[in-house]
């Protein structure tokens, strides 16, 4: 059985005030989700009047540590969401016995 280390699979998630909006993106580390984040980013700057915090979500293999359908490293998408300062929430999955 692997164990993680918080630190690494982490970025740090700042304190969220009390009925804050949030917006919370899957985010694979592919293209698509990418776009989604610079939208995101973008409409926050524009939007003063409605500021809400974006966290990123994410789910990967335990034993390979890869993203699945992007094959990319958990690591990898960590740097992303550290470069761009927003916090990931990277959940570690495992398979079970029956699955294919």
């Amino acid at each position: 059985e692997k164990s993680y280390d918080e630190q690494h699979l982490f970025a740090s998630i700042p304190t969220i005030p009390p009925n804050s909006h949030i917006k919370v993106l899957f985010h694979s580390g592919g293209k698509d989700s990418f776009l989604t984040i610079r939208k995101l980013v973008k409409e926050k700057l524009q939007n003063e009047q409605d500021p809400f915090h974006l966290i990123l979500l994410t789910t990967f293999d335990s034993s390979t540590r890869v993203i699945a359908h992007q094959e990319i490293p958990i690591e990898t998408v960590l740097k992303q969401a550290q470069h761009l300062e927003i916090p990931l929430l990277a959940i570690p999955l495992n398979r079970c016995s029956g699955e294919t």
